[in-house]
């Protein structure tokens, strides 16, 4: 079969979309066929040191995003197009004053990410406690072009076959374990000690507009701090982010910043972690420490409150007076699934009976004595460490069978 010519596009700025950007311009490259990476110029540099033929688009170009989208077609000639994803490709049209089908072209299939699976979700999630309209079927393209959807497990789930599902985990994933004891060594904790790892991305550390998102970014981390601190002087918080959180005591010297590190340098820290919290169901490093065998403690909200009397309405117990304390200074608070943004009703339909959701220890960050026993179990109980790792392994034996995005993209279309 003569090789085709597919251009991917990402022109959005989140770096899971660029990671699965990626993952695809290397799956159909090696399958023998050609590819191009049309994205944004804070991504196509790393896109062109990885190997991919990249094209880059420069920001705010305006009406001129038009006139060089018609030049990549003309000159490049492609055979198809896939978008990572459509929401954040139309929304860089829409701010150039595009209509979101200036990428189409007649006679030209598309295949288009939808990592929300939007026909289940709707278009519109729940943000810093606001309400959502009531969910509804997502108009996708309206254009002379269907798109086939690819729908990324985890963390979506193939309820029905032939819906464009397919497997997608880390390529980081695949590493050898790392020396644990070195790595210990280089952040200066003892060889015997514990270890809790959160990480942050760029957007969970922004000035958000809501005052309630800027004091429920600033709660998650003191809360994630006091937790670990109850758990034991042997337990360390490791985190990677974009900078370091503003925690004082109680941890002290237990609480290590590590900035954003290679992908080799992560992996490492990951494999040598005893648990990773997240306060994000649907981040990357979830599906990567299911892989790596470490055990992952997903933090969630379900709480709508205004005051402190509220939240332990709420959760039917009063709360410790620490914590009353930590929510007296960031009150309001929302249900959230990604901290700090919300999408919690969002993904309510995403996760009702996924096995992905069952393969996680979740718990509300308000349990107190959820959290601390849950913490305990995975840093001290190696039988509640066995079954949690069983579990997450049963889950990733079920979507292994799923095929992999570049065979969902050059396979023949089917309607999804």
């Amino acid at each position: 079969m003569k090789p085709r010519h597919h251009v991917v596009v990402a022109l959005g700025h989140s770096w899971g979309r660029a990671h699965m950007a990626h993952a695809i311009a290397m799956q159909l490259s090696t399958n023998g066929d050609r590819v191009t990476l049309l994205s944004n110029q804070t991504l196509a540099p790393q896109f062109s040191a990885a190997g991919v033929r990249t094209r880059m688009v420069r920001r705010d170009m305006g009406p001129l995003l038009g006139l060089y989208l018609d030049d990549v077609f003309a000159h490049d000639r492609p055979d198809a197009l896939v978008l990572c994803d459509y929401p954040s490709n139309a929304a860089v049209l829409r701010r150039n004053g595009l209509e979101t089908t200036a990428l189409l072209r007649e006679g030209i299939p598309v295949s288009a990410l939808d990592v929300w699976d939007t026909e289940l979700t709707g278009l519109e999630p729940d943000v810093f406690g606001g309400q959502r309209p009531q969910p509804a079927a997502a108009a996708w393209l309206e254009a002379p072009v269907r798109a086939r959807k690819l729908r990324p497990v985890p963390i979506l789930w193939p309820r029905t076959p032939g819906q464009g599902h397919f497997c997608y985990l880390p390529e980081s994933a695949r590493c050898a374990r790392a020396d644990r004891r070195s790595t210990l060594t280089r952040l200066g904790i003892a060889a015997h000690d514990k270890i809790v790892l959160f990480c942050t991305a760029k957007w969970q550390h922004r000035d958000y507009p809501s005052g309630a998102g800027r004091g429920m970014a600033a709660l998650i981390p003191r809360l994630v701090a006091d937790y670990v601190d109850a758990a034991g002087r042997d337990v360390h918080l490791v985190h990677v982010g974009p900078r370091p959180f503003d925690l004082g005591e109680p941890l002290g010297q237990r609480y290590h910043w590590v900035a954003p590190v290679s992908t080799a340098e992560f992996d490492a820290l990951l494999t040598s972690a005893d648990v990773l919290l997240s306060a994000n169901i649907a981040a990357s490093t979830v599906a990567s420490a299911m892989v790596l065998e470490v055990p992952a403690l997903i933090l969630q909200n379900a709480v709508t409150a205004s005051t402190v009397e509220e939240a332990e309405a709420a959760i039917g117990t009063r709360l410790s007076d620490r914590l009353r304390c930590r929510l007296a200074d960031e009150l309001p608070l929302y249900p959230f699934a990604l901290w700090p943004i919300g999408f919690r009703g969002f993904l309510s339909p995403v996760l009702r009976g996924n096995p992905y959701a069952d393969a996680l220890t979740v718990v509300e960050m308000l349990d107190e004595i959820g959290v601390a026993s849950a913490l305990s179990r995975l840093l001290r109980d190696a039988g509640a460490r066995d079954e949690e790792i069983h579990r997450q392994s049963l889950y990733l034996k079920q979507i292994r069978s799923l095929p992999s995005v570049g065979e969902l993209i050059t396979a023949p279309t089917t309607r999804s």
